[in-house]
């Protein structure tokens, strides 16, 4: 497992529900650092790093994923005493990714979002049932006017795999697909299936090798086995299911969107301890 060790933080970004952080390593390199403390479930780490390694390796533009080491030498005199308490607590690996400086949202226009990245995005995101993007949340960037593709936590079928559990046809998972502004009626089953057959070249045994040790070991999960189910999902049926299902699905409407934000952003300041301001 290739590891940064981090020198110093060098602020906090107080954004979404998480406070992701700008992190200096020990070669003067920084890095977008995503807390363990920070993430919206216990799994998101292995959920995350797992979606961008596989989106990368496609070829999308999907920013590799790397582990950075935080411990007690790195040095927090840039940050308040809260959220160095926050670091505190996740010190040991924590999620990262290059840092781009310069970098800016990329907005919805219903007249880009025919582009055939989009399509391959929507349909990676339908193969990892990826909710987290919608129209006002794209989470898509923009650096140096080249596309960027992040924040894949909420994969529901990595998280479906080591909860044991399968969220294909689940009514969130249906409605929030719903709602990816990438998603065209109709989308075609050739297209998916080739998106299938170029999935079973990816490495995944790799992928899975690169997390920590003591993600694995602190979810009771088996590297090999975690490979061996991806495969095997990856292959599912049921996407053609899920694709047949959701010109019927009803999106979620403005206010249970707000509703279900709200929900999230006390969930983590329950967990984190942390305060993120006016709600």
């Amino acid at each position: 497992m290739k590891t940064n060790t981090a020198k110093r933080i060098i602020k906090v970004l107080r954004t979404g529900s998480s406070l992701p952080l700008v992190v200096e390593n020990k070669g003067g390199i920084k890095y977008f650092v995503k807390l363990n403390r920070g993430m919206s479930n216990p799994y998101a780490g292995i959920t995350e790093y797992t979606a961008s390694g596989i989106g990368n390796e496609l070829g999308l533009p999907v920013t590799k994923p790397e582990i950075m080491l935080i411990d007690k030498t790195a040095d927090m005199s840039l940050i308040d005493q809260e959220v160095r308490d926050m670091v505190k607590k996740s010190f040991g690996y924590n999620l990262a990714f290059p840092y781009l400086e310069n970098i800016t949202d990329w907005k919805f226009k219903e007249k880009n979002s025919h582009d055939p990245v989009f399509n391959d995005l929507f349909i990676f995101d339908l193969i990892l049932l990826n909710i987290d993007r919608t129209k006002s949340n794209s989470n898509i960037l923009l650096s140096e006017n080249k596309l960027i593709s992040f924040d894949y936590e909420i994969s529901m079928l990595v998280l479906g795999i080591v909860q044991r559990k399968d969220f294909h046809l689940s009514d969130l998972v249906l409605k929030q697909l719903k709602q990816n502004p990438f998603y065209y009626e109709p989308i075609k089953e050739d297209s998916v299936r080739s998106f299938q057959e170029k999935m079973k070249n990816i490495d995944i045994r790799k992928i899975i090798s690169e997390l920590p040790v003591e993600w694995l070991s602190q979810n009771k999960l088996d590297a090999l086995k975690l490979s061996d189910d991806l495969y095997s999902s990856f292959k599912s049926e049921l996407y053609f299911e899920i694709l047949e299902r959701l010109p019927a699905i009803k999106e979620e409407s403005n206010e249970e969107r707000k509703k279900r934000l709200l929900n999230n952003k006390i969930k983590f300041e329950k967990t984190s301890g942390l305060n993120l301001g006016k709600r």
